[in-house]
């Protein structure tokens, strides 16, 4: 069975929590899009851990929690607006 290398769920109006805890597949995926929905939650540590992922981009939701430290390590993990009650008020 080949691996999946791209899966983009961009754009769905998913809510809730990432459901990562069965995550073995998606560890291995290249390209993980999870733009603009409503989720919620923490970002999963194992996101920011692994190699395997070439680009991330969480961006446009609404995640909870202080996010990852190795997200500033990473340049390809997009958390634009993905944090709202971090987002500058004045």
């Amino acid at each position: 069975m080949s691996a999946l290398t791209t899966l983009d769920l961009s754009f769905n109006r998913l809510s809730g929590e990432i459901p990562w805890k069965n995550s073995l597949y998606l560890r291995e995926t290249e390209y993980l899009y999870l733009t603009d929905n409503s989720l919620t939650g923490e970002v999963p540590n194992w996101m920011m851990e692994t190699t395997s992922n070439e680009d991330i981009d969480l961006s446009y939701n609404n995640f909870t929690g202080i996010p990852p430290n190795s997200c500033a390590e990473m340049p390809r993990v997009n958390l634009v607006s993905g944090y709202p009650f971090l987002e500058d008020s004045s």
